[in-house]
């Protein structure tokens, strides 16, 4: 029963508190892709002109450069 619990952690069983801190940094870093993935990989584009100046681009990448500042918000949400 104590290698269930946790409890041996010199044992090789992984305690669970330390479970616990790898899957939220899991989930932070994840979360940190999601919001700054588009964000720089639009700009990549931009910058080599594989995007078109479109209105509805325009729109598009305003909605992509507020997915950046998201990653802020989300990490208060995650922490909790």
């Amino acid at each position: 029963s104590r290698f269930r619990n946790g409890a041996a952690s010199s044992r090789g069983v992984i305690p669970r508190a330390k479970m616990k801190t790898i899957k939220m940094t899991l989930v932070i870093v994840l979360v940190f892709i999601f919001c700054w993935s588009p964000y720089f990989i639009y700009d990549l584009l931009s910058v080599y002109e594989f995007i078109p100046a479109t209105q509805d681009i325009i729109a598009l990448s305003t909605f992509i450069q507020s997915l950046a500042p998201l990653n802020s918000v989300a990490n208060p949400v995650i922490y909790a």
